[in-house]
């Protein structure tokens, strides 16, 4: 069913006058509608990037401050206290620098043998 209605409106995208056949046409053309569409999506994705980093940055910084009262760390507190990562730490397990007690299928890591990593590396002569 067509219509014979013609609606001269402003393209929301490109802000050209056009004709429109119906009365909720928002844009002059598919290209337009298309580049609006991408541009929605493109901030979308920039907004929640920034949400995502904003509620990260948060999440670290409370945990920081909750590994500070711990006598023992797991190695995820640990990589988060020494800005480390994941594969860092388990190597240095692994090469016999930091020790660690396995109990119920955790590496726990005692804070003064983190702390004696840096003063054994720092060593002046």
């Amino acid at each position: 069913m067509s219509s014979n209605i013609i609606v001269i409106r402003i393209c929301e995208h490109c802000h050209q006058e056009f004709n429109a056949k119906t009365t909720t046409t928002r844009f002059c053309s598919l290209k337009c509608s298309s580049r609006n569409y991408k541009k929605r999506t493109r901030e979308y994705k920039i907004q929640q990037a920034k949400m995502d980093y904003t509620e990260k940055k948060m999440c670290s910084t409370k945990d920081i401050e909750s590994t500070n009262i711990k006598p023992y760390l797991s190695i995820k507190e640990a990589c988060l206290l020494l800005g480390a990562g994941d594969s860092t730490i388990r190597k240095l397990i692994k090469q016999g620098s930091i020790k660690t007690f396995f109990t119920g299928g955790k590496h726990l890591i005692r804070r003064p043998d983190l702390e004696s990593l840096f003063t054994n590396i720092f060593k002046y002569k």
